[in-house]
């Protein structure tokens, strides 16, 4: 075997792990019932293009595209790289998306918290008079009025519409 006449190497395969190795007579010669015939040919040599052609057994089509100077393989990788490229804008889209969206959930989730808290602010006052008028103990004033109760409450809601507007005035609502 030479490279000059475009066979680089050749064997026929037992499809049993091992082979032989072979020349251009056994190439020719070769029947399927033989083995798998394994060749590797250096495409411009006169006598691969021969065989190609006139012997191989191969579609006219492959044959032809096996022999041409200007390869597939370049285009095929182009094109596989311009798909990469573009899965990776897609990933960085994605990613982009993804932190708009939970920028968007924070900020919704910290309005929800401020608004609890003004809730709370307002209502934590009142709670703690409630609280301390309900422990029914003796001596607590205003049990024998009966303008007592009206007057806690009115005293609640001014303590509830003073705290609302502090807060406007703060600027926090």
């Amino acid at each position: 075997m030479s490279e000059q006449d475009g066979l680089i190497a050749a064997a026929i395969l037992d499809g049993r792990g091992g082979g032989r190795e072979i020349g251009w007579p056994e190439i020719e010669a070769w029947a399927p019932d033989q083995g798998i015939l394994w060749v590797h040919l250096d495409r411009t040599g006169a006598k691969t293009r021969q065989w190609l052609a006139d012997s191989s057994g191969l579609d006219a089509v492959v044959c032809q595209t096996l022999l041409q100077d200007d390869v597939r393989p370049h285009e095929v990788a182009d094109r596989t790289l311009r798909y990469v490229e573009d899965l990776d804008t897609a990933r960085e889209r994605a990613a982009v998306t993804m932190d708009e969206l939970s920028t968007r959930l924070s900020e919704q989730m910290n309005r929800t918290m401020y608004l609890l808290t003004v809730v709370a602010a307002v209502l934590l006052p009142p709670s703690l008079i409630t609280g301390l008028f309900g422990i029914n103990v003796g001596g607590m004033p205003g049990i024998e009025s009966p303008w007592a109760f009206p007057a806690v409450v009115t005293v609640l809601v001014m303590i509830a519409v003073a705290e609302v507007l502090i807060l406007r005035r703060l600027r926090w609502i």
